[in-house]
């Protein structure tokens, strides 16, 4: 079947999505605030009352869904990028996501080392995660720190996520030739993993793949070519995963199931939206351009603010405030769109200038990554 969108084609709403996402995550963890000791979440009374609970409580309760969101998107997005690209060695697949995760994974690690350790200084505790030790800290420095354990909080806790993903993202590699050649196998390979979750293989790295390749297997519905058969499909898409979502409601105690199914319609309708609108939507690039620094700056600064409340520097009482809340997701915006511009996006370009460097011999580049 002949690629229905180019190289170079920008999935804006998906974009956008990746965006709300991190802001959805965002606003589930400003219940850190209210936390009655590091590895303790507050009780459901508490969060009851955080601010603007009558508007934001569907992301107070199930805020974390963003994540999946996330592993759905990049499986979508990967499969735009690296099926259809030119053979591509290992070396150059995991550079590229290195130049792109890495940088700001470590200054925000360093980050987060050291506000611990002044938290543990002067209040004589530490901050929303507990595990804060050298065996935790070089499990993060390898990106490898939740590649064992979930509940294991340590550090900057979010990145846990990423974590998992980089499993995938060598699962995803290998399959690559399999892949590219046979479009089913994409469906075959989120089927699985839907079954080894079934049968009790409940591990969270079973859990990002289900997500990674469903969006895999989404792009290949999208990629059908037609724009009067996007508009049959799409919506028809749509009402498939809200009819399973209503099912699954229903048969499953599992909420983790419905959750999924939830992920995937939110994409899906996204996707939907870039099929028909996206020539009017490329504004909404720079939200998702913004995801990644939104979603590891936040706990950092929670951090920060955690240990001035402590140690007597601020008043506590402020962050039951609608305008402290809304102030601090506006900061944390604003510091992102910073970072991106002024350390991500330099950290990148110099990273991928290095390796370009080391390999013009072979008359190879590193292009800008995912």
């Amino acid at each position: 079947m002949r690629p229905a969108f180019s190289p170079t084609h920008h999935f804006a709403f998906v974009d956008g999505l990746r965006g709300l996402a991190a802001l959805s995550v965002l606003v589930f963890h400003y219940q850190h605030f209210f936390m009655p000791k590091a590895g303790e979440m507050p009780s459901a009374d508490v969060i009851h009352g955080l601010p603007l609970y009558s508007i934001a409580y569907p992301f107070y309760n199930y805020g974390w869904i963003g994540v999946q969101i996330f592993w759905i998107i990049s499986g979508f997005v990967f499969a735009h990028i690296y099926l259809r690209a030119p053979k591509m060695t290992a070396a150059d697949f995991f550079l590229r996501r290195f130049a792109r995760l890495y940088p700001l994974h470590f200054a925000t690690l360093l980050a987060v080392a050291a506000l611990q350790a002044i938290s543990i200084r002067s209040t004589g505790h530490f901050q929303i995660y507990e595990n804060n030790d050298a065996q935790h800290f070089l499990l993060h420095l390898f990106m490898a720190s939740n590649w064992f354990q979930r509940g294991d909080w340590s550090f900057n806790g979010p990145i846990w996520s990423v974590s998992v993903e980089v499993l995938i993202y060598a699962v995803f590699f290998a399959l690559i030739p399999f892949l590219t050649r046979r479009r089913f196998l994409r469906f075959l390979a989120a089927l699985s993993f839907v079954g080894l979750y079934g049968l009790g293989f409940k591990h969270v790295a079973i859990e990002c793949a289900v997500c990674f390749f469903a969006g895999a297997s989404l792009y290949t519905v999208a990629e059908w070519r037609g724009m009067r058969r996007r508009v049959i499909v799409a919506p028809v898409l749509v009402a498939a995963l809200a009819v399973l979502a209503i099912f699954a409601a229903r048969m499953s105690d599992n909420k983790t199931v419905v959750l999924w199914t939830f992920a995937a319609s939110a994409v899906t309708v996204f996707v939907c939206l870039d099929l028909l609108l996206s020539h009017r939507a490329e504004w909404l690039k720079r939200l998702g351009d913004i995801s990644y620094p939104v979603y590891l700056l936040h706990v950092p600064v929670q951090i920060a603010l955690l240990t001035a409340f402590d140690w007597g520097m601020l008043d506590r009482s402020m962050t039951t405030s609608a305008w402290f809340m809304l102030a601090f997701i506006v900061a944390i915006v604003l510091a992102a769109l910073y970072t991106h511009r002024h350390f991500e996006m330099p950290a990148q370009k110099a990273i991928r200038a290095a390796l370009s460097r080391t390999r013009k011999r072979e008359g190879r580049s590193i292009d800008q990554p995912a």
